[in-house]
């Protein structure tokens, strides 16, 4: 089944509210915070409050992750023994500038999941970019791990690495792209998912976000990083398949069918060339529709928001 991460929605780690308010948010997973949002007295509380927490977003039918603190904090080994349990999907490593950073991980998650009784191996990862030496790694980055199943970007600190206040991108993405175009192609060559930054325009902003969105949608981007639930619906919409292109990604299919039964190799249809190339793309179009009505469905299958207790 083709993975579904079109929106991740950060949520503060150390907020009881936060967390079981997204309960009946669309995004198609939770990243609970330790690291940024956390602030340093909170850490303790939120490590308890994201491990309660776990089991109980699990049954809900989220799709759950853990932003813990970095390798070099000193705090990342702590993180991990709390939150390695039954119903985390991933971890999101932040501030990868190495892909030793990644085998590290690795590492850490083999030995607490035979620890904690998670099955081996089952628990993602996704290294977030988010500085020049990052950059410049990404591809082996990609490659460090098989737990990859994606590759982030984080642009504030990467603008911040060159010395600029990151308050937000420019329309055109200039000072990213070049970053944004080797995480997509690094993210391609390993067969992940490419997660872009977080949306530094106002909240209020849909228009903003959309084209953000959609550009990066061009550069190979599979899903965007969110941090409110106003921006969810704009960015799902945005990295799903339109009802047009699915209809056409049929008639695509259909065409050449009807093409290879009369022993030819490519037709034309709205006056264009369709040879197999572009049935391959249509194949992928319906993959991705069809794994995304399989996931909206069995969010709706799993047990109502209102039966989730808080964690204590």
């Amino acid at each position: 089944m083709t993975r579904i991460l079109r929106s991740m929605l950060f949520v503060p780690g150390n907020s009881t509210r936060f967390i079981h308010s997204s309960l009946k948010l669309p995004t198609d997973a939770i990243i609970l915070d330790l690291e940024d949002s956390c602030p340093m007295p909170d850490k303790s509380m939120g490590r308890t409050l994201i491990r309660d927490s776990l089991d109980q977003l699990g049954s809900a039918g989220f799709e759950v992750w853990v932003r813990p603190n970095g390798t070099s904090t000193g705090l990342l080994e702590a993180d991990l023994d709390a939150v390695v349990r039954k119903g985390l999907c991933g971890i999101l490593l932040p501030k990868v500038e190495d892909p030793k950073e990644v085998v590290t991980l690795e590492d850490m998650l083999n030995e607490r999941e035979r620890k904690n009784g998670v099955v081996q191996g089952s628990i993602a990862v996704i290294p977030t970019i988010e500085s020049a030496k990052g950059s410049l790694n990404v591809l082996e980055i990609c490659t460090a791990s098989k737990r990859n199943v994606g590759v982030g970007f984080g642009a504030a600190d990467y603008l911040r690495d060159f010395g600029r206040d990151a308050v937000e991108i420019s329309k055109e993405g200039t000072e990213v792209l070049y970053t944004r175009s080797r995480i997509a192609i690094a993210a391609r060559i390993k067969g992940i998912l490419a997660i872009d930054t977080v949306f530094f325009g106002l909240i209020t902003d849909e228009e903003g976000l959309r084209r953000e969105s959609k550009m990066v949608l061009q550069l190979g981007f599979n899903g965007k990083f969110v941090i409110h639930p106003k921006q969810i619906g704009p960015v799902n919409e945005v990295f799903s398949p339109a009802s047009k292109d699915i209809d056409h990604a049929k008639r695509v299919i259909e065409a050449f069918n009807e093409a290879q039964n009369r022993g030819l190799g490519a037709t034309i249809l709205d006056g264009r060339l369709i040879d197999i190339a572009f049935v391959n793309l249509a194949k992928n179009t319906l993959a991705m529709a069809d794994a995304i009505m399989e996931k909206e469905r069995k969010r709706k299958e799993e047990v109502p928001a209102e039966k989730v207790t808080q964690a204590s």
